[in-house]
């Protein structure tokens, strides 16, 4: 079966009680995306074309970051009664009417949980061929733990057939030594879920209305081996393994599919969609984000950030540098120290070195701007040398400006460009210079207050601060003098 005939439910309207925080978890950053923005994901890639997300009211606020893919919909659970009272909310959104997602009574409806942010999405393909196969009412995914407190249990008829779950609080002695545990995940029409649903009670510890209620005789479990993708996260504590196995899970893989190199998997931060290629070398305590792309060759060293960014074969990012929304070309070098804001372009064998900062800028081919430096809203073209400490001053007051600085120009320290201003090509400015107006070509900008030497100067200057210093101390002496009473003496 197709699984675009397939729609996807995610179940992620709880009140994240546990988590111990200002904040829902579903909001949670687990590397660039929300954590339930990687279920929404997990069923794309498995083929599933329409997906229904259902919140509570208080998380109003993150419909639109959700439903910007296209066939994802937010459906709300406006009782509070359990994970049954979820689907609930997600077939009643399905029959109301108002979407254009098709279906019919027999459309197989997927259900998983939004706080599960590292299942694979193989595991919602292979869960649905097994439903597909086996032609059962309900299907579920289990795995087995070694520590399995705290989830339900899965419990097979002597025919090894799936009979119940029970959760953990509501199990016998006998049923809390099964290691075999529910994910949440399962697969039913929506004919069938409409029937279980109905006839689910709130005849257990919590006095809910469970999901896991609609496993009944006949059902089927596909256990799967990797119990890691299946970690839940209800507690700050869960949230902190989740994070460990995604980023390194994403460590191995990079290596894995690019052929790429990294110095330490347990200390470095890959977002799952970063894109490498051979020979990338990545140092320890390295954070690659969004949407990264990095070509052969490149090398990345510690404490170095990148988001959303394109760097090109053979770049070196050397110590503690940041690239944001920027795209280097072949060859570039940059930092140690050096921050790039969102919406700079780099020219080949192009420098930003030390500490220098830039913003929305471009460099040309073999133009280099060592150390020291801010370069905004600037245009600068190839083999131009930009020296420390210069400044392009974009900002009026109002609005930003823009700096244009030719190529295979000059540009001496301790410069700073007032924006707008045109620095033609071939020109040089002079150390110091403040440039308030455009610089034509093979001209030198200068603007220097004439210097003026004062003959004996240090000596007299020196001799005039002791003076004054020994003048202080004096003055003070005889103030406390003045201040000290005097003894009575007693007879």
């Amino acid at each position: 079966m197709p699984k675009q005939d397939t729609i996807g439910i995610i179940i992620a309207a709880g009140n994240s009680t546990r988590m111990n925080s200002n904040y829902y978890k579903q909001e949670y950053m687990l590397g660039s995306k929300i954590l339930v923005q990687h279920a929404v994901d997990a069923l794309k890639h498995a083929g599933i074309q329409w997906i229904i997300v259902v919140l509570n009211k208080k998380l109003e606020h993150i419909e639109n970051y959700l439903t910007q893919d296209d066939g994802v919909h937010v459906a709300y659970q406006t009782a509070m009664k359990g994970t049954a009272g979820a689907v609930v909310a997600g077939i009643n959104f399905l029959n109301n009417g108002n979407h254009k997602i098709n279906h019919s009574n027999t459309t197989p409806i997927l259900i998983t949980c939004g706080d599960m942010p590292l299942i694979n999405s193989n595991t919602y393909t292979k869960t649905l061929d097994f439903y597909t196969n086996k032609g059962v009412d309900v299907v579920l995914a289990s795995t087995e733990l070694t520590n399995p407190f705290g989830y339900g249990r899965v419990v097979r008829n002597l025919s090894g057939s799936v009979d119940k779950i029970v959760e953990h609080k509501d199990a016998s002695a006998n049923e809390l030594k099964i290691t075999e545990v529910n994910t949440g995940v399962y697969v039913a029409n929506i004919q069938t879920l409409s029937k279980l649903l109905g006839k689910i009670g709130t005849a257990n510890s919590s006095n809910e209305y469970y999901l896991t209620d609609i496993v009944t005789p006949g059902s089927k479990a596909l256990t799967f081996d990797d119990a890691e993708q299946f970690t839940g996260v209800n507690t700050k504590e869960d949230f902190a393994l989740a994070l460990k196995i995604y980023y390194k899970r994403n460590a191995i893989m990079f290596i894995r599919n690019f052929g790429a190199i990294v110095m330490d998997i347990d200390n470095v931060y890959i977002d799952h969609d970063v894109q490498g290629a051979k020979d990338v070398t990545v140092y320890p305590n390295v954070t690659l984000q969004g949407t990264t792309s990095i070509g052969e060759g490149t090398t990345i060293h510690s404490g170095s950030r990148v988001q959303n960014s394109t760097i090109d074969k053979n770049v070196t990012l050397l110590d503690g540098s940041i690239i944001i929304d920027s795209t280097l070309g072949e060859g570039t070098t940059i930092g140690p120290y050096a921050y790039l804001r969102p919406g700079n372009s780099l020219g080949t064998n192009s420098k930003v070195g030390t500490f220098v900062e830039m913003k929305k800028s471009s460099l040309g081919n073999n133009t280099k701007v060592p150390h020291l430096a801010y370069i905004g809203d600037t245009i600068v073209g190839s083999n131009t040398n930009i020296g420390c400490g210069t400044i392009t001053a974009n900002y009026d007051g109002l609005n930003k400006h823009t700096t244009k600085i030719g190529s295979n120009s000059f540009v001496g320290s301790g410069v700073t460009l007032i924006a707008p201003v045109d620095v033609s090509d071939n020109s040089m400015i002079a150390a110091g210079t403040v440039v308030t107006q455009d610089i034509p070509s093979d001209a030198l900008g200068i603007s220097r207050t004439p210097q003026r030497n004062i003959d004996s100067f240090v000596e007299r200057y020196r001799k005039a601060k002791a003076s004054q210093k020994a003048s202080q101390k004096a003055s003070q002496g005889e103030s406390i003098t003045r201040k000290k009473a005097p003894r009575k003496v007693h007879k």
